[in-house]
C-alpha cells in the first residue's frame, strides 16, 4: 500500500507543479521567480518525483503481478524450472497456491469472501 502512496503522491506532484516548473526552467512569459525556494532545488525535486513515481509504478505493477500470480519472487523462481522439466516430460506445472487473478487479489487484500 505504501508504495501504491508514493506512487500516488508523486504523481500529484507532478501533475500539479508543472507550472512552476516550466516557470523554473524559463519556458514562461513569467519572468521573476515568486517563490522562496531555489530554482535549483525546485527543479531536482520536480525530476526525482518524476522519477520516483516511473520506477515506484513499475515495482508496483510487479508486486501486484506476484499477488496475482499467487507466487512469491523465490517461488517464482523455482516455479519456472518447475514448468521446465514438467515441460520436457509432457506434464503440465500447477501451482496449488494459485486461485486466479481476481481470488488471489481478493484473498492479499481480504475482500469479499476468502476461497
Amino acid at each position: 500500500m505504501f508504495m501504491m502512496y508514493l506512487c500516488l503522491s508523486t504523481a500529484l506532484y507532478v501533475l500539479l507543479g508543472y507550472q512552476q516548473f516550466l516557470n523554473a526552467l524559463g519556458l514562461s512569459f513569467q519572468i521573476l521567480w515568486p517563490y522562496h525556494v531555489p530554482v535549483i532545488a525546485y527543479l531536482l525535486t520536480f525530476i526525482l518525483s518524476c522519477v520516483l513515481c516511473f520506477a515506484v509504478g513499475i515495482m508496483l505493477i510487479v508486486a501486484l503481478w506476484s499477488v496475482m500470480k499467487g507466487e512469491t519472487s523465490v517461488e517464482a523462481q523455482d516455479h519456472e524450472i518447475y514448468r521446465k522439466v514438467a515441460l520436457s516430460t509432457g506434464e503440465a506445472f500447477i501451482n496449488s497456491y494459485d486461485l486466479g487473478k481476481m481470488q488471489n487479489l481478493k484473498l492479499f487484500f481480504n475482500i469479499g469472501e476468502g476461497g
